[in-house]
């Protein structure tokens, strides 16, 4: 809810007046009882990915984000463990607002989506691309470009299912 609407909402109720209900920030995408932070509308907006779009991929209820998309796209284990991570941290950002995960949590999003590949994985974030910051340690963040990587999945994935 922005400042403006609280204001407005604040001038109706003095006043007693019903506050017009208005959908969730200033792109019309209205995802119910559950809140978006503004850092994941403005990624939205910014990508134009549309409410319908993101439901595609992605569960949202009462601030958890799950993955719900049958499977992750790349031509090989590799191409879709990086989606995999890239999804992942899209989700934590409808979620939070931030793009942290840790590694634990991408790997166990791998095994169920039939990507992991336990003798490479480790080897595949030797050279990993510039999508993502951080360790395995340290956990995981996504970058600007991995935020761009992100919603272009986003928008595959929804036009294939």
């Amino acid at each position: 809810e922005t400042t403006r609407g609280r204001t407005l909402a604040a001038a109706h109720a003095y006043f007693g007046k019903t506050a017009p209900s208005t959908p969730n920030a200033s792109n019309g995408v209205d995802f119910g009882a559950s809140e978006v932070p503004a850092k994941a509308m403005t990624w939205m907006k910014q990508n134009n990915l549309s409410q319908e779009e993101i439901e595609k991929v992605f569960h949202i209820d009462n601030g958890t984000v799950e993955i719900i998309a049958s499977s992750i796209p790349g031509r090989s284990k590799k191409d879709q463990t990086f989606n995999a991570y890239n999804l992942l941290g899209a989700a934590k950002l409808l979620a939070s607002g931030a793009t942290n995960f840790e590694d634990k949590e991408a790997r166990d999003l791998c095994i169920s989506q039939g990507c992991y590949d336990a003798p490479n994985h480790a080897t595949h974030f030797r050279n990993k691309s510039n999508d993502l910051a951080g360790s395995k340690d340290r956990g995981w963040a996504l970058t600007a470009p991995g935020l761009k990587s992100a919603a272009t999945l986003v928008k595959d994935i929804a036009a294939n299912s």
